[in-house]
């Protein structure tokens, strides 16, 4: 078996089925959001992962005034989407996005990171 074809099965057992996959991504193509957040990466000079435009969505609906977000919390939203994500992706993808002045990170009260998108790179 062909490494590609190891990934995909792995997916498919980690998700159940490539259903909620499918539908993960029939949302990332409709969605204005994902569209903003490939805008915001590209000028960040990143490049687009599943994974980044998935947590940018994520955090472009939560918007400024919402909630800062954990890595659990957003690891939890993407798979409710059907999108499985790594645990160890999103805190990578998450320490990118902060590494390039993208996030706003603040700890909670009991001492769990939180994250915000900029206020200033906020779609209007």
């Amino acid at each position: 078996m062909g490494r590609e074809q190891g990934r995909q099965r792995g997916a498919m057992t980690e998700t159940g089925s490539d259903h909620s996959t499918q539908e993960g991504l029939d949302i990332m193509a409709t969605s204005a959001t994902f569209s903003q957040a490939a805008d915001l990466l590209q000028r960040l000079g990143l490049r687009s992962t599943r994974a980044r435009l998935w947590l940018l969505h994520l955090l472009i609906k939560e918007g400024v005034e919402g909630d800062a977000l954990s890595a659990s919390s957003l690891r939890a939203k993407a798979r409710e989407s059907g999108v499985p994500l790594a645990l160890a992706t999103v805190y990578n993808t998450l320490n990118k996005l902060v590494s390039v002045g993208a996030l706003v990170v603040t700890r909670g009260t009991q001492g769990v990171l939180r994250y915000r998108l900029r206020a200033d790179l906020m779609p209007q």
